[in-house]
């Protein structure tokens, strides 16, 4: 049995929608143990310390809890004892939990990248389909570890939100078993039941009462496609190459490997993967080039070529490649940092959200929230939508607590720019009009605090206070100092226009349509500011950041 998660709230280290929750402590209530996949150890970690004390809370065993390690021996610890929990990261395969070893697995995280170089295809190749079958078979491996003989069951928690985005999309399913895409359209109808009521049917499941289920599940089985078979399984050599590239620093060899796998690609007319797999190519011949061998160099600057024309068509990141390489020809001065840089990010948080929150009922509410959010006379509802703001746009977005109410800090990397802002909220004095001196010395404290953490890792750092306060006590101004007043109008008129780009996107975008939403993601970078727009709008300010500033950098 799957569950989805199509909470407006993400399921994560620090928050557990209701609906989720109610869910896993039903299951536990059940069989008190849980396997928890993630797709990092820092995942994993955060994810820990927030369920155990959860798990406490809610007066469901906690403990014993294990993390796998190198050997995963604690694999065979977790199935001996009667209860406890498993942390995973980057694993979906190679554990079976047959029996009561398991009946509850959570998949925390959509499983596209576990590593470095598997974030960076993630980050930049978002949009190439040719991810979405290396992604579809880590999620089949990750929902089959409970079901290893014909008589076991379990239940599977996607509590990803972007799971079930990406899983709505027929366009995603490609690849996918027909008997687990019958699954996935049942848990799109249980998705429609109240809380009370899904948990019934999960308590139902768990107690062996199959019979509504199966019936259920053959009627929605019968409308299901045949599975599309998938495309480009046989990846030996692209694995030998980056083995020999990453592991040896045997380029050559590295060289020779992507060459060979490019040109089965390119047989069965693999245009995607196989531009990846030859820029791949074109990268361990620089690296040998750069040993001093001028052949290889020459080697990679037309690999990288072919690279672009194969896949320019279907993924934006390789324009951008375009247009390094065009760089890169014309001049031998390194360009560290571009007007592009913010662009490209934003670009492709806007991206990631739709793939989050569909266009449709589900973006509408994701934008009806956040702009309730900072419409909030609420401290905490202010600041959490501030922090999604600021993701849409392509920052990451925390919450630091300091022994006070929470505020919110971004921080961002841009090329070679790393920046952060935090802010100070103070919108719940109704009864004031003056931003007092306490106020200003709180908001130092939190920039002294992002200086201490990021400072040394490169960051510039600036502060500001949020208000709709009009001016600044006597007490309080000479303190000022570095810190700069962002009014909240200035905060909703920034909303209000990246809202209608949002709009705008979402009409063109497409998931079907890779070439759409190239398009879409091309033409949006043309509406986004150049790199470093906030912190020259935050300098550029003299004492209070405007509505008029704060968009200066903004193309109308």
């Amino acid at each position: 049995m799957i569950v989805l998660n199509n909470d407006q709230d993400q399921f994560s280290d620090s928050a557990i929608p209701m609906r989720i929750g109610t869910v896993i402590q039903t299951a536990l209530a059940k069989h008190p143990k849980a396997v928890w996949m993630c797709s990092s150890h820092a995942q994993a970690s955060q994810l820990e310390q927030t369920i155990v004390p959860w798990l406490e809370e809610n007066g469901l065993p906690s403990s014993p809890v294990w993390r796998i390690g190198n050997q995963g021996d604690e694999i065979d610890d977790f199935k001996r004892s009667d209860t406890g929990h498993l942390f995973t990261a980057g694993r979906f395969d190679g554990m079976d939990f047959a029996g009561d070893d398991c009946r509850l697995v959570v998949l925390a995280a959509l499983p596209r990248a576990i590593n470095d170089q598997e974030q960076f295809v993630a980050e930049y190749l978002r949009d190439a389909s040719f991810l979405i079958g290396r992604t579809n078979q880590r999620i089949t491996q990750a929902l089959g570890r409970c079901n290893r003989h014909d008589e076991d069951y379990a239940l599977y928690v996607l509590s990803d939100r972007r799971l079930a985005g990406h899983l709505s999309q027929e366009s995603n399913r490609r690849g996918l078993p027909r008997g687990f895409q019958a699954e996935l359209d049942l848990a799109e109808e249980l998705d429609g039941l109240d809380t009370a009521d899904l948990a019934s049917k999960v308590e139902q499941f768990l107690d062996t009462d199959f019979d509504e289920y199966d019936a259920l599940l053959g009627q929605l089985g019968d409308t299901v496609p045949e599975t599309q078979t998938s495309e480009g399984d046989d990846a030996d050599d692209e694995v030998k190459g980056w083995l020999a590239m990453a592991g040896r620093q045997d380029y050559l060899e590295a060289e020779l490997c992507f060459d060979r796998r490019q040109k089965r690609l390119d047989e069965g007319n693999l245009r995607e993967l196989g531009a990846f797999v030859q820029y791949s190519q074109a990268k361990a011949s620089h690296l040998e080039g750069q040993r001093g061998d001028p052949a290889a160099a020459r080697r990679s600057t037309a690999a990288l070529e072919r690279a672009i024309n194969r896949g320019g068509g279907s993924s934006s990141w390789f324009n951008r490649l375009r247009s390094s390489l065009h760089r890169d020809l014309q001049t031998s001065t390194s360009v560290t940092v571009g007007d592009h840089e913010f662009r490209s990010t934003a670009a492709r948080a806007f991206d990631e959200q739709l793939e989050a929150a569909p266009p449709g009922p589900k973006l509408d509410r994701w934008r009806a929230r956040l702009a309730d959010d900072l419409d909030s006379g609420s401290h905490d509802d202010f600041a959490r939508g501030l922090g999604r703001l600021g993701e849409l746009l392509g920052y990451s977005a925390v919450f630091p607590k300091y022994g006070g109410a929470t505020d919110c800090r971004w921080h961002g990397i841009f090329g070679n720019r790393r920046e952060a802002f935090t802010f100070e909220a103070k919108i719940e004095h109704k009864g004031g009009k003056a931003i007092t001196a306490r106020g200003v010395g709180q908001a130092h404290s939190q920039r002294a605090r992002a200086v201490a953490e990021l400072e040394r890792s490169g960051f510039v750092i600036r502060g500001l206070i949020v208000t709709h306060l009009e001016r600044l006590s006597a007490d309080a101004a000479p303190g000022l100092g570095e810190i700069v007043v962002l009014r909240t109008d200035a905060v909703q008129a920034l909303h209000k226009w990246i809202d209608q780009l949002l709009v705008e996107f979402s009409t063109a975008w497409s998931l079907e349509d890779p070439a759409a939403r190239v398009a879409a993601g091309e033409a949006l970078a043309q509406r986004l500011p150049p790199t470093g727009w906030l912190t020259d709008a935050v300098d550029a300010a003299d004492r209070f950041l405007d509505a008029e500033l704060i968009l200066a950098s903004w193309p109308k």
